[in-house]
């Protein structure tokens, strides 16, 4: 059953995507939408570039440093939203230390071209990792991607990402699971992957000194 509206409006997620300007020169952007996928808040960073000592010194960790350490951690302390759930847009941002950065689970969720499960509801466990979810009847399934603490404490209560170990009930009992289930009711969560994209092709046309703007 689908949330109601004021549920929904309550509801906060967050999509975290880099934008290559040049392959040394990165923008990033964070939208927070809310469960309707109505935009709450937008940061972005002005364009990222190393310097040549930096791109000796870093070597092939340099683009996952800019990306984990610099871009996205000042993303999520810029944003004033308490988020429910951060989307990355790559693999190596499935990070511990990023889900405790952002106190809520982290993930990575893609569109896939598979075969619609049976039911609305249904999960496929790709690996202990690695699920598809069924979120709608008339939408082929979506990839979820997932690694970090199976638990995160916070002020209201105990917020999980789903039991590595266990199958698919523990899956879709987890809490990730059960509000992606939810929102994807009323939300096409990957559409905002694209919206976020777009801005940030748009923004990089201007190029300005580094620095944070929302």
């Amino acid at each position: 059953m689908a949330s109601d509206s004021s549920t929904l409006e309550g509801r906060r997620i967050g999509y975290f995507m880099v934008f290559n300007v040049t392959p040394s020169m990165f923008i990033g952007g964070l939208m927070v939408v809310d469960g309707r996928g109505l935009p709450v808040e937008f940061r972005y960073t002005e364009p990222v570039e190393p310097s040549r000592i930096q791109q000796i010194l870093y070597g092939a960790a340099l683009s996952k440093y800019l990306k984990r350490d610099v871009i996205l951690k000042t993303l999520i302390s810029s944003i004033e939203s308490r988020l429910d759930l951060l989307i990355v847009g790559e693999e190596h941002l499935l990070a511990d230390d990023l889900s405790q950065a952002a106190q809520c689970p982290v993930v990575r969720l893609t569109a896939t071209s598979n075969k619609p499960l049976l039911h609305v509801g249904d999960v496929d466990k790709i690996s202990q990792y690695e699920f598809l979810m069924q979120l709608t009847a008339q939408s082929n399934p979506v990839r979820l991607q997932m690694k970090g603490d199976d638990r995160l404490p916070d002020a209201t209560g105990v917020r999980s990402l789903p039991d590595k170990e266990g199958g698919i009930d523990a899956f879709k009992d987890s809490d990730v699971a059960r509000f992606l289930f939810d929102v994807g009711q009323s939300l096409e969560v990957t559409e905002p992957v694209e919206r976020v994209e777009k801005a940030l092709r748009e923004l990089s046309t201007e190029l300005k000194p580094q620095g944070t703007r929302g």
